[in-house]
């Protein structure tokens, strides 16, 4: 009977497990459909931000090309967009996650970090790895240990947060602006079905990509250091707040604090509209600049007479940058790199759960068939032992 014990006990435990992994399965499909619902939500902003950034770099280029004709000297642009002198030192953001049980998605995102690394050694450049989520830094230090700089978890435990995106986003621009390293690139699983992911890479900064020709290659440290500064821009401007739908708010000034991300407002209302400010010190109108950018980026639509009257010189929209378009790139570009930073998390978690949903569902159906067979087994064995019995007590009132 012992070896209908160990099938019992066998049974039991398989069934126990049957139950974990269903009752995952369900929270990961609710998980899921939180984080899908986050990606679509998401998803509009990035392309505004991304359309409001590529107009505002034309402008910019447009600018400079311009001064250069006329002998007016060098716009010094964002470092972000340009990036440093050389380019030696990369960085990787590894996006995965904390818990496991979610079949080869962290795996996938660390071995497309190892090529990443291999093919920049392979440039002569040196590269950095910050895993988002235990799991990867777990993969990644036995082999990459010298080049990990650290690890961020919690991301995403209950929900994503645009807190969460800003504070990644902080320590790879403060390595930036520290000079340690020289560019970015962020690896995560892009969500396609919920059986479905695909391993992205993602530049996040310099945005030279963004630029349609670069009037500033070939210049040198002296010439940027030469060149009249903007005005001074806080790195902690990266959030302008929200008013209430009707609402008037009054115009914001920069603060220097400790605190980050902080806005002061002002008594005084300026009648610019919600999530206007205007950088310390201010800035005289003769900065202003003219773009043309669609008419559903600004959410306006202009008069037929209006239109035709701008086409032949603005198509097809006029607007005014106060303050200039080198002084809101300086605030632009951060907010860019934190809203791909929040989809790609995003993704991140939608993959993840999807993942983990679908194990989940092939570990449960795995063990239903387990138990198929073991009950199987045992009935045969338990039937075999009736057998023996019954002849074994045939034999012996026979042999009476």
């Amino acid at each position: 009977m012992a070896n209908l014990q160990s099938l019992r006990v066998r049974i039991s435990s398989v069934k126990s497990t049957r139950k974990i992994t269903s009752a995952m399965k369900m929270v990961a499909a609710s998980r899921l459909r939180r984080a899908h619902d986050a990606t679509i939500k998401a998803e509009p902003y990035a392309y505004a931000i991304r359309r409001s950034l590529s107009g505002l770099i034309q402008s910019l280029v447009e600018r400079q090309e311009n001064f250069f004709v006329r002998g007016l000297g060098v716009i010094r642009p964002p470092r972000l967009l340009i990036g440093h002198q050389q380019n030696k030192t990369h960085l990787i953001i590894a996006l995965t996650s904390d818990k496991g049980l979610c079949g080869a998605f962290n795996m996938n995102v660390c071995k497309r970090v190892a090529a990443m690394v291999i093919e920049t050694e392979k440039e002569g450049k040196r590269a950095k790895i910050l895993c988002v989520g235990k799991k990867g830094y777990e993969l990644l230090k036995r082999d990459f240990g010298d080049l990990l700089i650290g690890k961020i978890e919690g991301v995403g435990r209950k929900a994503i947060a645009y807190k969460e995106a800003e504070d990644v986003a902080f320590r790879a621009i403060s390595l930036f602006e520290l000079g340690e390293v020289d560019s970015c690139s962020m690896v995560y699983n892009h969500f396609k079905t919920a059986i479905s992911q695909e391993v992205k890479v993602e530049k996040l900064f310099p945005l030279d990509d963004y630029l349609p020709s670069n009037p500033w290659k070939g210049l040198t440290e002296m010439d940027f250091l030469m060149a009249p500064p903007t005005p001074e821009v806080s790195s902690d401007d990266w959030d302008l707040g929200v008013s209430a739908e009707g609402e008037n708010l009054p115009s914001q000034t920069l603060e220097r604090s400790a605190s980050r991300y902080a806005l002061k407002a002002e008594d005084s209302y300026a009648g610019r509209g919600a999530g206007s400010w205007t950088p310390g010190g201010g800035h005289k109108k003769s900065d202003s600049r003219k773009m043309s950018i669609p008419a559903g980026m600004a959410g306006m639509k202009a008069t037929a007479i209006d239109l035709d009257a701008l086409k032949p010189k603005y198509a097809p929209f006029l607007y005014d940058f106060d303050p200039s378009d080198a002084v809101i790139l300086e605030h632009l570009i951060p907010r860019f790199i934190v809203s791909s930073l929040f989809k790609a998390l995003a993704e991140s978690l939608a993959s993840e759960s999807g993942a983990r949903m679908t194990s989940m569902d092939n570990a449960t159906r795995n063990a239903g068939e387990m138990i198929d067979n073991l009950t199987l087994i045992y009935n045969r064995t338990r039937q075999g032992r009736i057998t023996t019995e019954l002849v074994e007590i045939i034999a012996g009132a026979e042999s009476v």
